[in-house]
């Protein structure tokens, strides 16, 4: 009989523990949320100015808006409109104007590396670094 006592006071001590969670606390609303990928890559990413110096040049370059939204910097023959995020990768729709040709067609696809803050294009071609 004491057997099946401790084994049952260890299963119902081992089912409390797994259910536990956080019944009967209250949620902290202050608490910070973990910033998505998208969240992250919002902002103006730029072109570097000087590989030795990694001065950043505001003369090139994308901003990502919410909603998928993209903008060129001063680039009015190569627009970017749209951008999603797959994986490390970053997908930018393009719409490019040669010669009074458009091409809604084309998109770049960039590695993305928040901890560095980079997109990389065209194999390395093209940086772009977040700014701040």
């Amino acid at each position: 009989m004491k057997k099946i006592t401790l084994f049952s006071l260890l299963l119902m001590a081992m089912a409390f523990v797994a259910c536990g969670g956080n019944q009967g606390k209250p949620v902290d609303d202050n608490e910070p949320k973990p910033e998505s990928t998208e969240d992250s890559m919002k902002g103006k990413w730029i072109t570097v100015k000087d590989d030795n110096s990694g001065e950043l040049s505001d003369t090139m370059g994308v901003e990502l808006l919410s909603g998928g939204v993209a903008k060129s910097i001063n680039m009015p023959s190569y627009q970017y409109r749209k951008w999603k995020v797959k994986g490390d990768t970053v997908v930018i729709s393009v719409v490019s104007s040669v010669d009074g040709v458009v091409d809604s067609t084309l998109a770049d696809s960039g590695i993305v590396d928040l901890g560095k803050g980079t997109i990389t294009l065209f194999d390395g071609d093209i940086v772009y670094r977040k700014q701040e």
